[in-house]
């Protein structure tokens, strides 16, 4: 979840424990999410999830679902598992010309909507709890944009089903595109910067709280 340029005590978990203990709120926060997390690897340790027998789930995922690639997840592990100098090759050529290739072929993405809408569907009817928080994806800045065609699209299309998905169970849903600024509070154009970060557990501890 966290950045180089953001350390643990920055992001929004952390921020959020600490405002809620201010307002003298107890609470004990568990975050299961790792680096390049999708819905699917949420679904594959909802049984770890299920142990930790918490009140309250906030579900934020989606950019990793619907990022624009260049390769998808059977390529990239045919990459990974060539020699270095090759991946290296390879790693370089497809970051230099990103651009053009999305443009050219189109991009690909970890998790179709189909199977997005499905798991986080999943998710809810397993967990069964009576307060759940959904936080859409964040909007990107433009230079992320420009840099990732397809990538603003993919955003609005994984956004609208997470919007219908909130309606349907009548679930809480933070949308990102109406809390942060992408040109301020963005770190790279995709994960929040330490602004961000504040901006988001200031908002989580007004809904429980």
């Amino acid at each position: 979840m966290e950045r180089p340029e953001t350390g643990k005590t920055e992001i929004y978990p952390h921020l959020l424990e600490k405002n809620l203990s201010k307002k003298r709120v107890k609470i004990n926060i568990k975050v299961f999410a790792e680096r390049r997390f999708t819905t699917t690897e949420a679904v594959n340790i909802l049984d770890r999830v299920k142990k930790f027998k918490s009140e309250i789930i906030v579900l934020h995922l989606g950019i990793c679902d619907c990022a624009a690639r260049i390769l998808d997840l059977k390529q990239r592990e045919k990459v990974a598992r060539m020699p270095k100098p090759v991946r290296w090759i390879i790693t370089k050529f497809l970051s230099t010309f990103r651009r053009q290739i999305l443009l050219i072929f189109g991009s690909r993405v970890w998790v179709k909507k189909a199977e997005f809408e499905q798991n986080i569907l999943r998710i809810i009817n397993e967990l069964k709890r009576e307060s759940f928080i959904l936080i859409n994806i964040a909007p990107t800045d433009k230079k992320t944009s420009t840099h990732s065609p397809g990538l603003k699209r993919n955003i609005e299309e994984y956004n609208k089903i997470i919007q219908k998905i909130a309606l349907e169970r009548s679930v809480k849903l933070i949308q990102m595109e109406n809390l942060i600024d992408s040109e301020k509070h963005m770190l790279d154009g995709i994960h929040l910067n330490k602004i961000g970060h504040e901006i988001l557990a200031k908002e989580l501890a007004k809904l429980i709280s």
